[in-house]
């Protein structure tokens, strides 16, 4: 049993913490680690500059060069020779190179034939009527002389013409138009005096190259007429 004097002890209340203070302080270094990692950012930042890399990109320092036009390559072409001649070779004396008459009609041919004082001999082709000359023998460019015969090759077939009436004209000068209208001669009876008669008739139908058979001269016995009688 206690006295009445005894006094009640109370005990002092427990100090709460400084929460305002606590915070500032949690504040402050939240600051601080903001602080150096920004720090760090910019330090690293410098000195990845200061080796020559971009940051950014991670890529080493670009070197820029000046690239030149790529010069011209000029090809020089080799000297050019002047075109070679063929030797031109002269025809021996007498003779003169044949023209070249393939392409053209065979009477043109002919008629050029003649006039260099050439002969002709026409060969026609089995079938057609192309009058075109398709070669020569000898051919264009040999050398020739005065009288030589040429064979004339035509691509069609010997072309039908008229006989031309020959009788009472002197031997040569028939002779003459039956050459130049196509016909070959055949002689029964000499090559002078007059035509007494021609086989086959005038106006008849033949082809080029045919022979007209002519009797010249004096013939006593004609063919058809009757042999006088013996005295």
């Amino acid at each position: 049993m206690t006295d009445g004097n005894a006094s009640w002890q109370t005990s002092s209340p427990v100090e709460q913490p400084d929460r305002p203070r606590r915070g500032a302080m949690v504040a402050g270094a939240a600051v601080a680690t903001v602080l150096l990692a920004t720090i760090g950012a910019v330090g690293g930042w410098a000195l990845a500059n200061s080796e020559g890399n971009d940051p950014t990109t991670g890529a080493g320092p670009e070197v820029s060069s000046t690239v030149g036009p790529s010069p011209t390559k000029t090809k020089t072409r080799p000297p050019t020779s002047p075109p070679k001649t063929a030797p031109t070779s002269k025809a021996p004396a007498g003779q003169f190179a044949l023209p070249d008459l393939t392409g053209q009609s065979f009477e043109r041919v002919r008629q050029d034939l003649r006039d260099q004082g050439l002969g002709w001999t026409l060969i026609f082709g089995d079938s057609g009527e192309d009058p075109t000359v398709v070669r020569t023998d000898p051919p264009g460019g040999a050398n020739v002389r005065k009288g030589t015969a040429v064979k004339v090759y035509v691509s069609g077939a010997a072309p039908l013409t008229d006989v031309p009436e020959v009788t009472g004209l002197p031997c040569d000068q028939a002779k003459a138009v039956l050459v130049d209208s196509g016909f070959e001669i055949e002689y029964r009876s000499g090559k002078s005096g007059p035509v007494l008669r021609q086989d086959p008739g005038p106006n008849e139908k033949r082809r080029w190259n045919e022979k007209i058979v002519i009797y010249c001269g004096n013939v006593p016995n004609l063919p058809g007429q009757p042999t006088p009688a013996a005295t």
